[in-house]
């Protein structure tokens, strides 16, 4: 019996599925019928620190998990390290697109996969891209590139989307030499980005060894909004309970716990 991969590390709330193979002496596989799963901390102690639905586990609280799958006698281990979100790369091993590249050992699945000795690498060319889909919207606060080799771009443009369609224009970077672009983002929502290398430091191609992305949690759709005048609104609860009634707008949500909340007729976030 095996488990794929043996160790994952995800955030708090996400998800990650493993495939299980159970094989007869012949080298057939057996069906995953009956297969259980325990999961304990390090101290051996049965935690419900990460949830499992079939192949499908699910991080509840940060700490370190061994999930133990069993059929009959047969077993098999996945380490579990759960992480704050904000140290979780959000990009890691997500489906990339590129403009192209120089040969299978360079796709754009090198630029993802968490080993900065590999890389993306384009064929000879200016304006070569490469594209990644975080698979849902998050509320990004950091992006870092990472290059380890001369084939790089002095002149770059990073995009964001939400639907992979309409692209909106984060910022242009320029780059020295081989190393690590560590950019700052002000709390926006993102979920495709894209990185366009506008202009070859040499004849070669244009290359990244990682792509990381990181945030401070998923997206709700409710965009966060700034009361500052002084017209006086009342507050509601999403379920209609008026809480305030006529209160200056500039301070309508003062003193209540964090939440979504109806003010005038906008919605506001309290974090």
């Amino acid at each position: 019996m095996t488990v794929s991969p043996s160790a994952v590390s995800i955030a708090s709330g996400e998800s990650v599925a493993v495939d299980i193979t159970i094989l007869n002496q012949f080298g057939g596989e057996y069906p995953l019928t009956d297969v259980e799963a325990s999961v304990r901390d390090l101290s051996g102690a049965l935690s419900g620190g990460v949830t499992v639905d079939g192949r499908m586990l699910t991080a509840v609280a940060d700490g370190s998990y061994v999930v133990t799958f069993t059929a009959g006698s047969l077993s098999a281990d996945v380490a579990v390290e759960v992480v704050p979100f904000s140290e979780y790369n959000l990009a890691l091993n997500k489906p990339v697109e590129v403009s192209s590249k120089e040969n299978d050992g360079l796709g754009g699945a090198k630029a993802v996969d968490g080993d900065k000795t590999t890389r993306w690498g384009s064929q000879f060319n200016d304006n070569e891209w490469l594209a990644v889909d975080l698979l849902d919207t998050y509320i990004i606060n950091r992006i870092v590139i990472t290059t380890n080799d001369i084939a790089i771009a002095t002149e770059a443009l990073i995009e964001y989307s939400t639907d992979g369609i309409n692209w909106t224009e984060f910022g242009r970077r320029t780059m020295k030499g081989v190393g690590t672009d560590d950019i700052a983002v002000s709390d926006v929502p993102m979920r495709h980005i894209r990185y366009t290398g506008l202009k070859r430091a040499t004849g070669y191609g244009i290359g990244i060894a990682e792509l990381e992305v990181y945030g401070s949690g998923r997206y709700s759709g409710v965009e966060s909004v700034l009361v500052s005048d002084a017209e006086a609104v009342n507050v509601y609860t999403l379920q209609g309970i008026m809480l305030r009634r006529g209160v200056p707008q500039a301070n309508a949500t003062a003193g209540l716990p964090a939440g979504v909340y109806i003010v005038g007729n906008r919605k506001v976030v309290v974090r």
